[in-house]
């Protein structure tokens, strides 16, 4: 028997954004039919996205379920920032520790602006105000 050899990464901190963009073009079909029907949700809806989230399309992908739900008469809300990145900062959170195996897009300051306008959403969304 084979002793496992342990995965490692050397190099540059990555991003899988464009692997994400190119995945949903080839597999578009494959795509759809695996999307979770969220039109048929009966519930409050609130999509944070930051534009500049390297990591995923987050922002695309809120906007497209927005579309979805939109189109089968539910409202859903969606607070985005075109600079903010993969992880929006909620008031009183420190910055993330940068990264040295992934590039996650946004700045300290744009994402936390994210999350400051985004707070009252989710305190309302979550019923607490």
């Amino acid at each position: 028997m084979r002793a496992s050899t342990p995965w490692s990464r050397s190099g540059a901190p990555v991003a899988f954004r464009a692997l994400y963009e190119r995945s949903r073009q080839r597999f578009a079909r494959e795509a759809e039919a695996a999307a979770i029907p969220i039109e048929h949700a009966a519930c409050d809806l609130l999509l944070v996205a930051g534009g500049d989230d390297l990591m995923w399309p987050s922002l695309p992908f809120a906007e497209e379920l927005v579309a979805r739900r939109t189109a089968s008469g539910h409202s859903t809300r969606l607070v985005s920032s075109p600079d903010a990145g993969h992880r929006p900062r909620l008031p009183g959170e420190a910055p993330a520790p940068p990264s040295t195996a992934y590039v996650y897009g946004g700045s300290d300051e744009a994402d936390a602006a994210l999350g400051t306008a985004a707070w009252p959403h989710i305190l309302e969304t979550l019923q607490i105000m």
